[in-house]
């Protein structure tokens, strides 16, 4: 039940902050410590941290932002969902994600070349991917 929790939890932010980025371009810092809130209290109600996870997610979320390959809030969103999944799952997760984001890129191109890409919309429909993916297989 508490699984179900933190998932339902996290789609929810992220689908605020997709509809935050594609609205606005940014993705609320509010937001995303409410959403750290309520998955860290979630976790330890179910007794499940993923410290190992978060960290793995801050280096990769910061790396990304201080190059220039994210945003500000899109370098938080990975940081949060890393804390979500455990430390084996990371890589798959993150592929889904960049495989979402290289077509939503592709259609931008095509379609919008002048406007900035929304990725909060890539990092929700990867990690929704990756659930499914995750149930089915």
């Amino acid at each position: 039940m508490l699984l179900f929790l933190q998932i339902s939890w996290l789609l929810l932010i992220l689908s605020i902050a997709a509809w935050q980025d594609i609205k606005t371009r940014t993705v609320s810092n509010r937001l995303v410590l409410i959403g750290f809130i309520g998955l860290v209290g979630l976790q330890i109600l179910g007794q499940s941290m993923h410290l190992l996870s978060l960290i793995i997610g801050i280096l990769i979320g910061l790396t990304l932002w201080k190059f220039k390959f994210f945003g500000g809030g899109d370098s938080k969103l990975i940081m949060l969902i890393s804390a979500a999944f455990l430390h084996t799952e990371l890589i798959t997760l993150y592929s889904f994600i960049a495989v979402i984001g290289a077509l939503q890129a592709l259609w931008f191109l095509k379609y919008k070349p002048q406007k900035t890409l929304p990725y909060a919309v890539a990092i929700l429909m990867g990690t929704g991917g990756y659930l499914v993916f995750k149930i089915w297989a």
